[in-house]
């Protein structure tokens, strides 16, 4: 006979009573723990975690952080104290990519595999616009500086201009589909009104914008050389990207009119190529192909994830660098958080936050179905890199 019954978010994988079978942990397939009471007919969630691989992270301008999961939930995470505070959850399509609005910690988006874009006010925590702008699966969302224009990106090298106020598609652009390559990169300026886009075929489009008028004009085409073999020696297939290094390229935000660019080719390395001069300016040597890359501007450094589990940061002039291990597997994404000085990196379902201080660097591992919280390494900052101690 059933005497009584409680909910959870998701299939239970685990529960552990007392001897009275009053009280218990409950675990469930979300990655997340449950106390439970019986007696009191009350069930409380003591940690979260991610159940599935993380394919995104983006950062408010507060306090708060969101991660796009595989399993088609986007979880956002107080920063601290480190704890879950809204899921929005699609059953149909995984999430892929979110971006927060430029100044707004309540509006974000997120990209779904089924080529949706949906849009959530986190104050009333509801779906407030859903498009679909695209067929295939959405890779990249930027949204432009002001927050008027968001452009998405999709698997098959289409992107998307759109008004974020109304939904409406303002231009596709179709440049990049020629060769069915996904988008990897959107990236707008912080020095220029341009912005670019980069794709798994090792092409990079500048465009120069005025958003106002509508008006986007292609002003640089770049494609970067490779060999004709994969990194493993295989011959290259040239319409398989998912073996190759991805092409990723963003804006320098030291130096007007300059991109970083790197990607699979005849060396692992950053370009750092000036569009209005066209040429290379200089370069920076790397160790490992690089997965995720970004800029940290207020301290002169770079992050580069990589497939060998490593988090580098690199001196954005002389190109000295420290490597750190953070993960047990490749490094998909690698985030600088400028709000509060964070540097997140994420891999599986893992994330790993280090914050840079003065004294050091404390990393520590968020989201795994395995919670941990705790400080799992110390670094220090040196004017000749990043030392571990």
């Amino acid at each position: 006979m059933l005497h009584d019954e409680l909910e959870f978010d998701a299939a239970i994988v685990s529960c552990v009573m007392d001897e009275q079978m009053n009280l218990g942990i409950v675990g469930t397939t979300s990655g997340t723990l449950w106390y439970v009471n019986w007696e009191d007919k009350t069930s409380i969630r003591l940690v979260g975690g991610h159940p599935d691989q993380v394919n995104d992270i983006a950062f408010s301008c507060g306090d708060t952080f969101a991660v796009a999961i595989q399993d088609g939930s986007l979880r956002l995470w107080n920063y601290e104290p480190l704890e879950q505070a809204v899921q929005f959850q699609v059953v149909s399509a995984s999430c892929t990519c979110i971006v927060f609005r430029p100044d707004d910690n309540t509006r974000i988006s997120a990209g779904y595999g089924d080529g949706t874009i949906r849009t959530f006010d986190l104050a009333s925590v509801a779906m407030i616009c859903k498009m679909a702008p695209h067929r295939q699966a959405i890779t990249v969302l930027r949204y432009s500086q002001n927050g008027q224009v968001l452009v998405s990106g999709d698997s098959h090298g289409l992107a998307s201009v759109i008004n974020s106020e109304t939904g409406l598609i303002m231009r596709v652009i179709s440049d990049h589909k020629k060769s069915t390559a996904a988008v990897t990169s959107l990236n707008f300026s912080t020095l220029s009104p341009h912005w670019l886009i980069a794709t798994a075929d090792r092409r990079v489009s500048v465009w120069a914008a005025d958003w106002e008028t509508d008006n986007n004009k292609m002003i640089s085409w770049l494609s970067f050389p490779a060999p004709s073999f994969t990194p493993s020696g295989d011959p290259l297939d040239k319409h398989n990207y998912k073996s190759l290094p991805p092409s990723l390229a963003l804006f320098s935000p030291l130096e007007r009119d300059t991109i970083l660019y790197t990607g699979y080719g005849l060396l692992q390395e950053i370009l750092f190529y000036n569009f209005k001069s066209k040429e290379t300016v200089r370069k920076i040597d790397l160790a490992h192909w690089a997965t995720a890359l970004d800029i940290i501007p207020n301290s002169n450094l770079i992050v580069v994830g990589s497939h060998d589990r490593l988090v580098t940061i690199i001196d954005y002039t002389s190109g000295t660098f420290q490597d750190f291990v953070a993960h047990s597997d490749e490094i998909g994404i690698a985030r600088y958080w400028e709000k509060n000085n964070v540097v997140c990196s994420g891999s599986g379902a893992a994330i790993a936050c280090g914050m840079l201080r003065s004294k050091g660097i404390s990393l520590r591992n968020v989201g795994e179905s395995s919670f941990r919280g705790n400080i799992v390494k110390e670094l220090k900052k040196c004017n000749d890199g990043m030392i571990g101690q």
